[in-house]
């Protein structure tokens, strides 16, 4: 069974100005910090990990408010060790803005969700975590399906089922959201499915910056 949220009564429900989509923070990531081209099509080119992880922070709170929806699609961290994550999660978390973020597992998230499952005392109680591959939501009349990874992008991942599933049970997408790719390719066509599709990558590496919903484009048929 899907998860579904409905976003309208989100809004209403915690007095939102804004809803903001984001994934892939990487916070303490040395190889897409500085340089390891090999490893990623694009890197951040930050001098030091302290330099990137106080930028992602600050580049969130400049465009995010205390009274802001965030759907985080997943990546928080890579490279943190085991001991050190539920530490660096409350850090961090606890220096973003936002009045609700719902949070998609990505692939890297497994750890700490894992973690927070058995510590829960560790959570941000603002945070709501979906240990699943995939979310829809409907806001302002508009279907939106939402998941960590790219379609069509990543075979290993089987990532297209989840949406040729909701598809074959007669649901249609006005907006498709991803990240995972770390490029900054912001939109990419989606070419098996039934219909003529496009999808948002909203990954930090594709604009710095959480993603408003308006900002988003539609599907094409």
């Amino acid at each position: 069974m899907c998860t579904k949220l409905n976003l309208d009564e989100k809004v209403a429900k915690y007095n939102s100005d804004n809803i903001f989509f984001v994934s892939d923070l990487h916070f303490n990531h040395t190889k897409l910090c500085n340089g390891y081209d090999v490893h990623f099509d694009r890197t951040r080119k930050y001098a030091t990990i302290e330099e990137m992880n106080a930028d992602i922070i600050k580049q969130w709170n400049d465009i995010v408010s205390e009274n802001d929806i965030v759907i985080f699609l997943g990546d928080m961290f890579m490279g943190t060790p085991g001991s050190k994550l539920l530490e660096n999660y409350r850090h961090y978390v606890s220096q973003l803005k936002f009045k609700r973020m719902y949070f998609l597992r990505g692939n890297h998230d497994y750890d700490i969700f894992k973690k927070l499952n058995k510590f829960p005392t560790w959570e941000d109680e603002r945070v709501l975590r979906f240990p699943v591959d995939y979310i829809t939501a409907t806001y302002k009349g508009k279907n939106y399906f939402i998941q960590h990874y790219a379609i069509d992008k990543d075979p290993m991942f089987g990532i297209v089922d989840g949406l040729n599933k909701c598809i074959n049970e007669g649901m249609n997408f006005d907006y498709i959201i991803h990240g995972h790719t770390h490029s900054d390719i912001k939109l990419s066509e989606i070419k098996d499915v039934d219909n003529y599709k496009i999808q948002n990558n909203v990954c930090w590496d594709a604009w710095y910056r959480p993603v408003n919903i308006n900002e988003l484009a539609a599907t094409r048929e």
